[in-house]
């Protein structure tokens, strides 16, 4: 029973099981009195279930410093956090002009190198897909690049983990040789210096240098 000019509310809390828009109708099926106006008897709204997938990427490169013309090893993994399957799933691992690829392995999907597009597919809760790039430096250097999950049939609701980088340094070294004698004419018997002088024109600190001087 409800009184003129008063209002009743029922709550109903249901959970939204198949991906899909669906309308919901409340219909008035009975009423003891005369209804004055039957055109508002009834009320819809509509709902869409949406399925959410909480994708996530990291990226490594081993090691980290490389000598240009030496291999560096690129690690992209994409995971999905659930609470969902997802399906669709692709990452782009772009490339970098100071290293050109000389292979790739991935544990799902296919990845092609031309345009860098890893095409997962099917992703399920818990999945942990691994894309291994192995390079090799063709310059020195500092590059910063970057990983990303292109897309996914499902809504992610958290796209703030969709992006990784990851640094690789090359350095460089101009190093230059220098050799001095005291006295460039001398009598047989007599002693000698050699004076060895190396100069580090940059840009980076050398590390280790071996220098060979052998006398005639």
């Amino acid at each position: 029973s409800i009184s003129s000019g008063a209002t009743a509310t029922h709550t109903i809390l249901a959970t939204v099981s198949t991906p899909s828009a669906f309308v919901n109708t409340a219909s008035l099926v009975s009423l003891n009195e005369s209804d004055t106006d039957p055109t508002n008897n009834t009320a819809s709204v509509g709902v869409i279930g949406i399925e959410e997938a909480d994708l996530s990427i990291t990226k490594s490169v081993t090691p980290a410093i490389a000598r240009p013309g030496g291999p560096a090893t690129v690690t992209v993994t994409v995971t999905n956090k659930g609470p969902n399957a997802a399906t669709g799933v692709t990452a782009f691992e772009p490339g970098t002009p100071s290293a050109v690829i000389t292979g790739s392995v991935a544990t799902s999907g296919t990845f092609n190198e031309a345009t860098r597009v890893w095409n997962i597919g099917e992703h399920a809760v818990g999945q942990s897909a691994v894309l291994t790039v192995t390079v090799t430096i063709l310059q020195s250097g500092w590059t910063k690049n970057t990983a990303v999950v292109l897309s996914a049939d499902q809504h992610d609701p958290n796209r703030a983990d969709n992006v990784a980088s990851a640094e690789l340094y090359a350095p460089a070294a101009d190093i230059v040789v220098d050799k001095i004698v005291d006295d460039g004419t001398v009598f047989v018997g007599d002693a000698v210096t050699f004076t060895v002088n190396l100069w580090n024109y940059g840009p980076d600190p050398s590390g280790v240098i071996v220098v060979s001087d052998l006398l005639p």
